[in-house]
């Protein structure tokens, strides 16, 4: 949980790119590239599979202009419902068998024309034709035209590769790490900065806690709470954690020389990982004794939670002398069941 609250800015500014970078190669249509290329494909091939069938030959011989642009107008409609990312006209040119009546038919998809189509990119349009010719008899031609919807979205008829996208994003990443790793840094140069600042001839022991909490909160970005209900902190790289009466605990990042500089004389360290108000804490705590001075360990119980803090060997004396002396009447000190009575 600490990791997530201290790094939320990053899994969020993480997930946002992800996100916006799979929304856009799914919009981009990663699969109409291959889709319209398909459709134009098989609109090709049926154009001249039906354009040299012996029904369009049959009509145009007998000149039955009728018959053939149902033949087509059925053919584009089809290609309408099955083939919604093209747009394509059958154009029709045709002469009868003496020459004298000649015609001409056009059919496209949708709203289409001929002219819009053909106003398409060059490398998004596919042409052909077939010529309807009997021997020696020049009956006319049917040609077609297709290419990718007109009107059509860009995100529709995208030609990038879809592992592009995820390329961007990997690059947005990294820019977003080295930014980030950046204003780290300059945190941690200011922190630094800040340390090495010596204090002044006239500066009072409450003036340098004061500025060592400062330096805390600016790490933290928030304040802390060290109030009448603070029973104890406890330290682990990088934060230390402080415990009150209630039961609730606030986790800070700094170190616990850092937690003891902004401490006064109520606070007593016990070991190298933790840090007692001596005020309060015989209300809720007891000593017990050891077979030797490595082995006195501080019970605290709080909300019927107990919880074992070992005392070093070097702060044992002072944490005895200062418990009895502020809560004589509280304080106690018993010898473990399974170890040695020790003379107090």
């Amino acid at each position: 949980m600490n990791y997530l609250k201290h790094n939320a800015m990053i899994i969020f500014t993480a997930s946002f790119i992800i996100f916006a970078n799979y929304g856009l190669f799914f919009l981009s249509g990663v699969d109409s590239t291959n889709r319209l290329r398909n459709e134009k494909g098989v609109f090709v091939e049926a154009a001249h599979y039906r354009s040299t069938s012996d029904l369009v030959y049959e009509n145009a011989y007998y000149f039955n202009v009728d018959g053939l642009e149902r033949h087509m107008k059925a053919f584009i409609e089809r290609f309408e419902k099955q083939a919604p990312f093209i747009s394509a006209c059958i154009s029709l040119k045709l002469s009868s068998v003496d020459g004298h009546q000649q015609a001409e038919r056009v059919a496209c998809t949708r709203e289409d024309t001929l002219a819009m189509i053909s106003s398409m990119p060059t490398r998004e349009t596919s042409r052909g034709q077939s010529l309807l010719k009997i021997g020696d008899l020049d009956l006319g031609k049917v040609q077609w035209i297709v290419s990718n919807r007109v009107g059509m979205p860009w995100y529709e008829h995208m030609s990038l590769n879809p592992y592009l996208f995820f390329l961007f994003a990997l690059c947005q990443l990294g820019v977003f790490w080295y930014v980030h790793r950046y204003y780290e840094m300059r945190r941690d140069r200011q922190i630094a900065a800040l340390r090495e600042i010596p204090a002044s001839p006239g500066e009072t022991i409450s003036d340098v806690r004061l500025r060592n909490i400062q330096k805390i909160i600016s790490k933290n970005k928030r304040g802390f709470v060290l109030n009448k209900d603070f029973l104890y902190a406890t330290y682990k790289h990088p934060y230390a954690t402080l415990h009150f009466t209630n039961g609730t605990k606030q986790n800070i990042r700094c170190s616990m020389a850092e937690l003891e500089n902004s401490f006064s004389d109520q606070y007593l360290k016990i070991s190298r990982a933790c840090v007692i108000n001596t005020e309060i804490i015989g209300e809720y705590s007891q000593i017990k004794l050891g077979r030797s001075d490595k082995d006195h360990v501080l019970m605290i119980d709080v909300k019927g939670e107990t919880t074992r803090q070992e005392i070093g060997a070097v702060y044992f004396a002072s944490l005895k002398d200062k418990l009895m002396k502020v809560s004589s009447n509280k304080a106690k000190i018993e010898p473990d069941n399974n170890s040695e009575q020790v003379d107090e």
